[in-house]
């Protein structure tokens, strides 16, 4: 079976001469005429969104430290508690005061 396999390899090989060189090529499937102009609306767009929550969870804990309620928090029963400590500040900096 191998020698079989040999000889077709080696009748291909003379067949198709001499190797020749591979080109390669860059293609762009998605932006062909890399025009991104029309991109920058939607990635700023996805990149606010993104940074969005992030920063309100930063600046709510920032409240909570400047008030200094979030000592409540640490020295308490967090189990008990799990609703007030997730809906509380959210619905607390929602809230005009």
């Amino acid at each position: 079976m191998e020698r079989a396999l040999h000889g077709l390899v080696t009748a291909q090989a003379r067949r198709a001469g001499p190797p020749r060189p591979v080109a390669a090529a860059i293609r762009f499937w998605y932006n062909p005429g890399l025009s991104s102009r029309k991109f920058y609306g939607p990635g700023i767009f996805v990149m606010v969104i993104s940074m969005f929550p992030p920063l309100l969870a930063t600046l709510a804990m920032a409240k909570e430290g400047e008030q200094k309620t979030i000592l409540q928090v640490f020295v308490s029963n967090v189990s008990a508690q799990r609703d007030s400590i997730v809906w509380g500040p959210p619905l607390r900096t929602g809230m005009p005061t």
